[in-house]
């Protein structure tokens, strides 16, 4: 897992909010960056998200289409791809470990990300081992 990743975007708060619902936290402003955002991960864990407008100084490079990023969601493949259609991203099923399903997520449409998610059943054990 990755303690901070810094990208740009065309629509930072969308992307934003992508990646605070895949870690289970929440979207935050950056003050030193206006329109930028950080999302932060959920569980008290390091990972955070800054997504910065694409044409802002303090990003000083773009992410490349065959460098993917790979992100271990805390919610279910199926609310993975309801994220990425809601937002018209391209998604794509890669199957099923019977832990882990991957899917890759084409974040607008531009660069890719392999969202790792709990897998149908493993994720209902989850649920309920926590509840």
């Amino acid at each position: 897992m990755f303690r901070h990743l810094s990208v740009a975007a065309e629509d930072p708060r969308s992307v934003a909010d992508f990646f605070a619902e895949l870690l289970g936290g929440a979207t935050v402003a950056l003050p030193s960056c206006p329109g930028g955002y950080l999302a932060l991960a959920g569980d008290g864990r390091a990972p955070a998200v800054g997504v910065y407008p694409a044409d802002s100084a303090q990003v000083a490079h773009d992410i490349e289409p065959d460098a993917p990023i790979a992100v271990r969601a805390t919610i279910a493949a199926d609310k993975v791809q309801a994220l990425a259609a809601a937002r018209g991203w391209g998604c794509f099923d890669c199957g099923d470990s019977g832990r882990l399903r991957t899917i890759e997520v084409w974040i607008e449409d531009s660069w890719l990300v392999e969202v790792s998610a709990p897998a149908a059943e493993a994720h209902a054990g989850f649920a309920s081992a926590a509840a």
